[in-house]
């Protein structure tokens, strides 16, 4: 036996809803996206309302003096331009009890530091001068935890050119070329604990080849100084071995000499 469906009635089938992930919103999101913001403003603009902007707009953009708190806990005060840090503004860690540490300090561009700042690193370094898009490049000092000082040419954050480095232990110092932060090229260590100076060719950080003479200034006062003077050996044609070394060098990596 076989049943039909009547055709004079209907049938319903109760289907589940399926219902899609909303984006959560927050009420003052949609407020703010609506009017286009000039002058003083305070507007939200992340998730929560930690990353706010307090300061001024032109054409909904930050533009003028303002601060932003960002959701990691650190905010920024300064200059803006199109939506952008530009100009002279501080970045700087919230510790909370309306404390806070400074991170970088001197003039933006485009959301990097650019031109001359102030940086204190996580790890102790703190670095004084030039930035380049947000690397150290151009002429700057570097602080380090030990107390050693670097002063001298940076180039995309490590150093490289000319430049001065100085121990904290002992004093001692070196003055020459560098490359990629090692001794690289021409330079002269001075051994100022032992009252020595050592003049040569550094390539890695390792001298390649040098001379070494009693240095009258720091001898006298050198805290280790050597038990007997290092007599003076002259060559007849020093720069000759000099260039012989250095040469592969250089050619290697299209560095001069001073």
């Amino acid at each position: 036996m076989m049943i039909y469906p009547n055709p004079n009635l209907y049938y319903f089938v109760i289907m589940p809803f399926l219902k899609t992930k909303r984006e959560f919103r927050p009420w003052w999101r949609d407020a703010t996206e609506k009017v286009i913001r000039n002058g003083f403003r305070v507007a939200t603009f992340g998730k929560t309302i930690k990353d706010k902007y307090t300061g001024e707009f032109k054409n909904d953009k930050k533009h003028g003096k303002g601060v932003q708190y960002y959701e990691n806990g650190t905010f920024y005060e300064g200059d803006w331009a199109d939506g952008t840090r530009q100009g002279h503004g501080v970045l700087s860690n919230d510790c909370g009890h309306d404390m806070h540490s400074r991170i970088y300090t001197g003039m933006w561009e485009n959301d990097q530091p650019h031109g001359f700042g102030l940086k204190q690193y996580d790890d102790g370094k703190l670095y004084k001068g030039l930035f380049y898009r947000g690397y150290r490049h151009g002429h700057g000092c570097m602080y380090y935890p030990n107390g050693s000082i670097y002063m001298g040419n940076w180039i995309e954050g490590h150093r490289s050119g000319v430049g001065r480095i100085i121990q904290s232990d002992s004093k001692n110092y070196y003055e020459g070329i560098f490359q990629k932060g090692m001794k690289y090229g021409r330079g002269k260590y001075h051994h100022v604990s032992t009252g020595q100076i050592q003049d040569g060719v550094w390539e890695d950080g390792i001298g390649k080849v040098s001379i070494m003479w009693d240095d009258k200034r720091s001898r006298p006062i050198a805290k280790n100084m050597t038990k007997f003077p290092i007599p003076r050996l002259y060559l007849d044609q020093p720069m000759i071995i000099f260039t012989d070394q250095a040469t592969p060098i250089y050619e290697r990596n299209r560095i001069c000499a001073y």
